[in-house]
């Protein structure tokens, strides 16, 4: 009892898992952030950063304060970043009996940079301009004029079937927070579409590009239209 009045509230937990080697921890924790954790790169995302705590532990056993240290190497980090490491680290403290409740990182709310249509428009200019695959600029032209009117996400774009599209509205699948998205869609860019997927089959993808293939294009299309900074968000 007085072991763990010392340990405080979470001493009960600490001393189940104090035989425990960092390496058992982690695999003990893992089945937590799979549960917890519904987003492929968030998991991998949180691994790695914990896989980076345990080397840092090296045979030190985990404690709120070489968390805190742990964490306070990334200092000089943006606060985004060093707000999203805390998240990660954070769950795994209170989940071995010694939280770090009294870390708090605030992060300030901005506006997303304001994008001009003339900037919109020097990048069709251009696609429209482009020396080879030629063929390829109704398509090009259709998934930035999409992504500008809907606002889906490389994903929703990448994962897009004929099928998806309906008479005027298309039903996108947000993998990020798993529910079906019911977008209008305007008449010039209705026509636009059901034009392009005229005779695809429900389940062919529209664009035919993985969500790489859709960041590199616009990276090198906004190059191309001397647009620094600008990527598929910026629309």
């Amino acid at each position: 009892e007085i072991i763990l009045s010392i340990l405080g509230p979470g001493g009960g937990k600490i001393l189940q898992l104090r035989d425990k080697t960092n390496d058992d921890l982690l695999t003990l924790y893992d089945p937590e952030i799979i549960l917890r954790l519904h987003n492929a790169r968030n998991l991998k995302d949180t691994r790695r950063l914990l896989s980076l705590f345990r080397g840092f532990l090296g045979d030190r056993k985990p404690t709120a304060s070489l968390a805190k240290s742990f964490l306070a190497g990334y200092a000089n980090r943006k606060l985004r970043t060093l707000y999203r490491y805390t998240q990660m680290i954070r769950p795994f403290m209170k989940w071995y009996g010694d939280p770090i409740d009294d870390v708090k990182i605030k992060v300030p709310k901005t506006l997303p940079p304001y994008t001009e249509n003339a900037d919109i428009e020097r990048l069709r200019e251009a696609i429209r301009n482009r020396k080879s695959h030629k063929k390829l600029i109704p398509r090009d032209l259709l998934l930035i004029d999409l992504d500008l009117r809907t606002g889906l996400r490389r994903g929703g774009l990448d994962n897009l079937t004929a099928g998806n599209i309906h008479a005027d509205f298309l039903i996108s699948r947000d993998d990020k927070n798993h529910k079906d998205i019911f977008i209008p869609l305007t008449p010039s860019i209705n026509k636009s579409l059901h034009d392009f997927i005229k005779g695809m089959k429900p389940d062919e993808k529209v664009f035919r590009l993985s969500t790489g293939s859709i960041t590199n294009k616009i990276t090198i299309w906004a190059k191309k239209a001397g647009l620094k900074g600008f990527h598929t968000h910026s629309m």
